[in-house]
C-alpha cells in the first residue's frame, strides 16, 4: 500500500529542523565572540540586544519547534495503527509546542526568580515530560507491532534524553548535555519517520 503524500513530510520536515538547529549553534559559535558552548546554555543567546535575540530565537527554537510539530503531524499511518501510536504522536506535537515557547519566553538577563526565566523553566520542562513519555509510548506501539529492535531503540532513547536533561554528568557540561539532548530528539524523529515509511500499517481492533 503506498504511502499518503502528507507523510513524505516527516521525515524531511526532522531532517531540516536539525539542519537549522546545528546552524544555530554554530553561528552563535562563530558570531557571538562572548558566548561558549561550554558554559552557556543556549537560551541565553536569545537576550541579546537588538535583532540578534531574535535571530536565534527562531533559528534555535521556534522555527526547530514548528518543523518538529509538522514531522509528529505527518508521521506514517505505520506508526498510527494502534492507540499508543497515536498517543505518542499526540505528544510529540506538545514536545514541539514546548520547544516553540523556549524561543519565545527566552532566559531573563537578571534574577533566577524573574517571570521569564520561570515561564522559559516551565517550557523546557513540557518539552522534556513530552518528549520523555512520546517516545517511551511509541516503544511500546513497536514493541506491539512486532519490531522488537526499534521498540528498544526508543526506549534506549527516551532515557538518554532524560539522564542528559536531568543528571549531572561529571565529564559533560550541563549546556552541552542539553544541547546534545535536543539534537538527538530532532534525531530521533527523524529516524523514527523513517522507521514508519518502511513499515506496514497494522490492522487493529483499537476503537477510534
Amino acid at each position: 500500500m503506498p504511502q499518503p503524500v502528507w507523510s513524505r513530510f516527516s521525515f524531511p520536515a526532522a531532517l531540516i529542523a536539525a539542519s537549522l538547529f546545528a546552524a544555530g549553534v554554530l553561528l552563535a559559535c562563530v558570531q557571538v565572540p562572548e558566548y561558549r558552548l561550554m558554559q552557556h546554555p543556549l537560551a541565553l543567546l536569545g537576550t541579546l540586544p537588538g535583532w540578534q535575540g531574535g535571530v536565534f530565537r527562531w533559528l534555535l527554537f521556534v522555527l526547530p519547534g514548528l518543523l518538529m510539530g509538522i514531522s509528529a503531524l505527518c508521521l506514517p499511518p505505520a506508526l498510527l495503527a494502534t492507540r499508543p501510536g497515536r498517543i505518542s504522536q499526540h505528544l510529540l506535537v506538545i514536545a514541539a509546542l514546548g520547544f516553540m515557547l523556549m524561543g519565545m519566553l527566552p532566559i531573563a538577563p537578571h534574577g533566577p526568580l524573574e517571570t521569564a526565566m520561570r515561564a522559559q523553566a516551565m517550557a523546557w520542562l513540557l518539552w522534556l515530560a513530552a518528549v520523555f513519555a512520546a517516545l517511551f509510548i511509541q516503544a511500546m506501539a513497536l514493541l506491539h507491532t512486532g519490531r522488537q529492535r526499534w521498540a528498544v531503540a526508543a526506549l534506549a532513547s527516551a532515557l538518554l534524553l532524560l539522564v542528559l536533561s536531568l543528571l549531572p554528568l561529571a565529564w559533560l557540561p550541563g549546556p552541552v548535555a542539553q544541547l546534545l539532548a535536543w539534537a538527538g530528539w530532532m534525531v530521533c524523529a527523524a529516524v523514527l519517520a523513517q522507521v514508519g515509511a518502511r513499515g506496514r500499517p497494522v490492522v487493529t481492533s483499537d476503537p477510534d
